[in-house]
Order: structure tokens, then C-alpha cells, then sequence
């Protein structure tokens, strides 16, 4: 960490410590002990997950806690989509239509993160 606060430093770039958060993602069962990282003599605030990007990563990369807040926007944006089909508005255009635009992408959104190089033949199979 001293190497990255001497870049930094080199750089012109100043590290403010009460805004840096440390993520230790340990996949062990029995977790090790890490030290607490210091930036200027300060602590940084360890966390237990971490919202990147609209993705929320937690420290077991299980995405449970992502998946709890997609689930709710997702049923909000499918109560448009009933409406749409009590109105007997013709399925095949607006409904595949507001589904893709504003469901699918809720769900689908940074699934590069999730998958990885498999999100193309996800999609592709899906």
C-alpha cells in the first residue's frame, strides 16, 4: 500500500482516506486476519460490500445483495407490462418492445460481471 501512496503522491494525486473503502473478498471458509490498511496514518473503513457501477459486489462475490435490489425494480417495471396487456395492446411490437427496453436491460445490466466471457453465449442461448 505505501508503493500505491508514494504513486500517488508522485503523481499529484491526493488519497483521501474518509472516503476509501477496502472490499477483502476471501472465498475461504475459515476467513485469515488481515491487517487494517493505512493511507496518511489513517485507517481505512473495511466493508462488507460495495456498490460499483450500479453492481453491489459483496465479500463472498455471491451477488445475493445485487439480486435483491434488481428484483424490486424489475416487478415495478412488470406492472407496466400487464397493463399493456389488459389494454390488449398487440403482444409481438410493444410488448417485446417495452420488455426488452425496460425489463431486460434491468436485468441483464453489467452481466459481464457476473458471467464474464460467457455473457455473449448467454445471451445468444437464452
Amino acid at each position: 500500500m505505501d508503493i500505491f501512496v508514494e504513486w500517488c503522491r508522485w503523481n499529484c494525486l491526493d488519497l483521501n482516506a474518509s472516503k476509501t473503502k477496502e472490499l477483502v473478498v476471501d472465498l475461504c471458509e475459515d476467513p485469515s486476519i488481515t491487517p487494517t490498511l493505512l493511507v496518511n496514518n489513517q485507517p481505512i473503513e473495511r466493508v462488507e460490500s460495495y456498490r460499483h457501477l450500479g453492481t453491489i459486489i459483496d465479500h463472498k462475490l455471491a451477488f445475493q445483495l445485487n439480486s435483491e435490489t434488481i428484483f424490486p425494480k424489475c416487478q415495478q417495471r412488470l406492472f407496466f407490462l400487464r397493463k399493456l396487456r389488459r389494454l390488449q395492446v398487440h403482444q409481438s411490437v410493444p410488448g417485446s418492445f417495452f420488455y426488452k427496453s425496460f425489463i431486460e436491460s434491468v436485468i441483464t445490466f453489467n452481466m459481464s460481471a457476473w458471467f464474464g466471457d460467457h455473457y455473449p453465449t448467454f445471451i445468444a442461448t437464452h
